[in-house]
């Protein structure tokens, strides 16, 4: 096999590798305000549910939902990390979903009379799963309840992050870059090149 060839072979077995590196975790149908900040991880940020405007409006919630793709590997954990704040008076609360079944899931009361005092809740956890490859339905809800008919009563969603984790590993290190590998595969032409040239 002459040099030529052997520097494509080598090319196509670190592309190969790249291609197996890459997380197997996507995700699509992401709504407006919900971003993938990671490979496997979402964030949901800001997301209002009520202001002074609405004292004495009943229980005011949102649900949105997405699709968790599982390319290969078995998917162990939903690692989560929160911060629910602007809480004037009543609960806040946030749930997380798979495919209806609840995975996470926390809240925040705030039962000061005056109403001049906001209280947050940061909060973070984890749930162990067991999501082989396939599609899957993340749904999350928020409810806001328990507004004064005569305070200022609003709260929101500072953020939500939730990261999926595959098999018993930490989140995947960077892969390295095409352009990485178009460097490695340039030296090794320039090798091949050099041992010709000397003989």
């Amino acid at each position: 096999m002459n040099y030529a060839k052997r520097t494509l072979v080598i090319l196509a077995g670190l592309a190969c590798l790249a291609a197996s590196s890459q997380a197997q975790i996507t995700f699509s149908g992401l709504p407006s305000d919900i971003t993938q900040i990671e490979p496997a991880e979402v964030q949901v940020q800001n997301s209002n549910l009520g202001d002074s405007n609405l004292q004495g409006v009943g229980p005011l919630s949102y649900t949105e939902s997405f699709t968790l793709n599982n390319a290969a590997n078995t998917i162990i954990k939903a690692t989560v990390d929160e911060v629910l704040s602007g809480v004037s008076y009543g609960s806040l609360s946030l749930k997380a979903y798979i495919n209806g079944t609840q995975f996470y899931g926390s809240s925040v009361t705030n039962t000061d009379a005056t109403g001049g005092t906001e209280t947050a809740l940061a909060d973070s956890g984890y749930a162990n799963l067991s999501l082989g490859p396939g599609s899957y339905t993340v749904t999350y809800t928020a409810t806001y309840s328990g507004q004064s008919s005569s305070l200022p009563s609003y709260g929101y969603i500072n953020s939500f992050n939730a990261y999926f984790q595959e098999n018993n590993q930490n989140p995947p290190p960077p892969v390295p870059e095409p352009a990485s590998f178009a460097v490695i595969g340039i030296g090794l032409i320039g090798i091949c090149a050099r041992r010709r040239g000397v003989k």
